[in-house]
């Protein structure tokens, strides 16, 4: 015998930083709900019905990229060894050197602000039936997506 899985309904919503995927199976039953946590704030979304991914942006304000945060981070780190005196140059390069290497988790640490103006953005190919993310697009510090949708050529 086969068994096939019928969803009435697909239902995705955000909040916060999560995106969540209602599926309802049968209208009255009790549904499961299924949290994906994301890089930055979801701003829109929408279903490709081919292949029933989804095609989410992901943006934030006053906040920097993977790429300038490392930027950042060795410039913090060369101007730790830059302003050391002398007789202090040894244990400062050690400091930034440890400095480098750490590496504290945002979710309990928060990240480092950007400062006004400075976006931070992505675009983000998931499969809610998979609850898996297929492919993510980073864009440049300063580039954000604000619009999403599907066009088909022919």
């Amino acid at each position: 015998k086969q068994w096939y899985q019928r969803r009435v309904a697909i239902t995705a919503g955000i909040s916060t930083n999560t995106l969540r995927i209602l599926a309802l199976e049968k209208l009255g039953a009790v549904f499961n709900q299924v949290t994906m946590p994301l890089k930055y704030t979801p701003r829109k979304f929408v279903i490709d019905e081919e292949s029933s991914n989804m095609i989410l942006i992901e943006t934030d304000h006053n906040t920097f990229t993977e790429n300038s945060k490392n930027q950042r981070k060795q410039q913090i780190a060369e101007e730790m060894v830059e302003t050391a005196d002398d007789e202090s140059k040894m244990e400062a390069a050690k400091l930034a050197e440890q400095f480098l290497s750490e590496d504290l988790p945002e979710e309990i640490f928060s990240s480092p602000k950007a400062g006004n103006g400075m976006w931070a953005s992505q675009i983000r190919i998931l499969s809610p039936i998979k609850q898996e993310t297929l492919e993510i697009i980073k864009f440049e510090q300063n580039e954000a997506a604000f619009s999403v949708c599907i066009c088909q050529f022919n």
